[in-house]
Formats: C-alpha cells, sequence, structure tokens
C-alpha cells in the first residue's frame, strides 16, 4: 500500500518532510501481505504477526479545523528491514507519519492527530537462546511557529535536540502490541482590519522506528542435564575425600 497524503482544504497546503522511499522487497519468512498469521525469523528470535500485515496500522485525522495535512503509511513490508548485530537482533520499520496544520491563513483553530499501532505482535526466543530484552527506539522531529503546539504519546520518554527528538523504552517480548501518537494545533484568527490577533504552524513526524531484542544462549537441555551431573559428582568426591581424611585423624 502506498502511504496515504491527506491535504486540508485551506489556501495552501504543503507538506514540509519528504516522504521515505518504500523498499521493494518482498514480505519475509511466511507473510505475504494478507490479514493471515505469520511469522519470520531473525536468526535467534522468531517474530509473529497474529494479524499478518494487519497487525500494523497508521493513519491520521482532524480532530477540529481542516487547515493542514499528513502523511500516514498503513503499510509495515514496504519499510521492513531485518538487522542483526552482536548480541542484538530485530527490525527496522519507518513510520512515515507527518502532519502539518495552521500556515494557510484560515481562520479558526486546528488540530491533527496522527498515530502508528502494533498489534498481535510477539517477539519468542529460538532453541538455545532467550531473549534478555526488547526495546523500542524511534526518532523524529517537530517545529512549532507562533500560537501552537505539539504533543507525543509513547510508552516512554523521549530526549531533544534542537526540532530533532529520539528515545527508546522497554517493550514486553510476549506481547509487544502499541501504539504511537502525535497532535499538533494551531490557531489563526483574523481581526476586522484584516491582520491576524493570533497565527501559529506547526508540524511533527515519526521518522525512524525500531525493535531490538538482546539475546544470550542458553545450555540445550541435553547439555545442562551433563553439567549437572559432573557437578554432583564433584561435591560428591569432595565430601567423600574429607570424610577419609577425618577418619585417618581419629585413629592416631
Amino acid at each position: 500500500m502506498r502511504p496515504i497524503c491527506i491535504q486540508g482544504s485551506g489556501a495552501v497546503a504543503l507538506l514540509l518532510f519528504t516522504a521515505l522511499p518504500l523498499a521493494t522487497a518482498a514480505p519475509p519468512g511466511t507473510c505475504d501481505g494478507s490479514s493471515d498469521a505469520c511469522s519470520f525469523d531473525l536468526g535467534r528470535v522468531t517474530v509473529t504477526l497474529a494479524q499478518g500485515a494487519a497487525s500494523y496500522n497508521a493513519g491520521a485525522d482532524f480532530l477540529s479545523g481542516d487547515d493542514g495535512d499528513f502523511v500516514a503509511d498503513p503499510s509495515l513490508f514496504g519499510s521492513l528491514a531485518l538487522q542483526q548485530s552482536g548480541a542484538t537482533e530485530g527490525f527496522s520499520f519507518s513510520p512515515n507519519l507527518q502532519l502539518r496544520v495552521g500556515g494557510s491563513g484560515r481562520n479558526g483553530y486546528h488540530q491533527l492527530l496522527g498515530f502508528f499501532e502494533f498489534s498481535g505482535l510477539r517477539f519468542q526466543a529460538n532453541p538455545g537462546w532467550r531473549i534478555d530484552a526488547l526495546r523500542l527506539e524511534i526518532t523524529g522531529q517537530r517545529n512549532v511557529v507562533g500560537d501552537a503546539s505539539w504533543s507525543y504519546g509513547l510508552p516512554f520518554a523521549v530526549g531533544f535536540n534542537g526540532d530533532s527528538f529520539a528515545g527508546s523504552g522497554a517493550i514486553n517480548p510476549d506481547d509487544a502490541a502499541l501504539r504511537g501518537e502525535l497532535m499538533v494545533s494551531a490557531a489563526y484568527l483574523e481581526g476586522e482590519d484584516g491582520t491576524a490577533s493570533a497565527y501559529g504552524y506547526a508540524t511533527a513526524a515519526f521518522q525512524s522506528a525500531r525493535f531490538v531484542a538482546t539475546v544470550s544462549a542458553v545450555p540445550e537441555p541435553g547439555a545442562l542435564a551433563l553439567w549437572l551431573a559432573g557437578g554432583a559428582l564433584l561435591l560428591g568426591w569432595r565430601r567423600g575425600t574429607g570424610t577419609v581424611f577425618a577418619r585417618g585423624a581419629s585413629t592416631d
């Protein structure tokens, strides 16, 4: 699916962020782009989508007014890329969620809410491995001028560097369902003399995101049993040796 691009009815409707190009690679693993349950193997971790492509969604809607525009890409597989490095592996994707309100000189209060969300997402360690931690990392950008504001909703806080922001937080591997939100608001009020007594303009975007699982090896059941048996034998030998020395000392 291509990104959804909606323009408001203001005199000017511009997108300030360039949409990221969509990858043309086929969906990974058993995923075929349908809503059937599917999975793909990262190497040491298997990712399961209970509703297939429908396990991911993105969109936006005006809560008030209509001066603005947005881009929202409801397709996950178009930008998904598998990643593996050292003790970590996961996948990255582009939320490609971009919002703008204000700037067109249209009277009123304009508010736009955008989101991306996962449901039925699960990360499961393959045999011989365990997941020590799972994190979601995300980056974005915002710009606010005049009588305007913006906000975000994520299961963790983000930090700022100028107009850019980034953050990460722990996610439950067994149930990685989550929702990320952006909201921008702006006001424009033109007085009787034709000058603006209130003017605002705001943009916000989620630009990149990735799930990162930290994994470590665990012994196979057979190897673990051998280690335990060897440890028990060694402990018994040490105790037996100690008993012999004690008896020899008491005989003297």
